[in-house]
């Protein structure tokens, strides 16, 4: 037991009251060690227990609202930052595949300008057949994963069986 000035001695739970409670300074400390895990509430909360069942019931309150707000807080924060990383990732996915489009498209029309030899817009069956296994040709269909046939059948399609020459907006739509 501690003495005070006059003599008086100091009970345990005074030394405990004034180790955690001593002060608003103090008091702070507790509480912020208490809800940090850098001191165990518990004991903390020994000596409020034996002087107030009413202030052990508020502390318990405290700490019960700074771990579930809080904590809660952080997690939502961490969820929505997660959210939206996600959702640019996405939108930059998205962007990336129309970029890749666009030069695909800009690519069959400078190949598509190559195939009309008479300059008329549109390109028929026997112009595309010319150069269907040009080295210009077969790269690009390589670097889209088609095959000549594929090419043929398609053009046969679109030009119902060759009669119709076909613009480059036809075939690219």
């Amino acid at each position: 037991s501690s003495s005070l000035a006059d003599g008086q001695e100091l009970s345990s739970l005074d030394e405990r009251l004034i180790e955690y409670w001593g002060s608003v300074t103090t008091a702070m400390d507790t509480l912020y060690m208490c809800s940090t895990s850098g001191e165990s509430w518990r004991i903390a909360a020994r000596p409020l227990w034996e002087i107030s069942r009413v202030v052990y019931g508020l502390f318990l309150i405290y700490i019960a609202f700074f771990l579930f707000v809080v904590v809660n807080t952080l997690t939502s924060i961490i969820i929505e930052a997660t959210i939206t990383h996600a959702a640019k990732e996405r939108h930059e996915i998205i962007q990336d595949e129309l970029k890749k489009k666009a030069r695909y498209v800009n690519s069959f029309k400078e190949l598509y300008a190559k195939l009309d030899e008479d300059g008329s817009g549109d390109v028929s069956m026997s112009e595309l057949c010319k150069h269907l296994h040009d080295a210009d040709m077969l790269a690009f269909m390589e670097s889209l994963e088609i095959d000549a046939s594929d090419i043929e059948h398609f053009f046969s399609a679109i030009s119902h069986d060759g009669e119709l020459s076909v613009d480059v907006e036809t075939f690219v739509v």
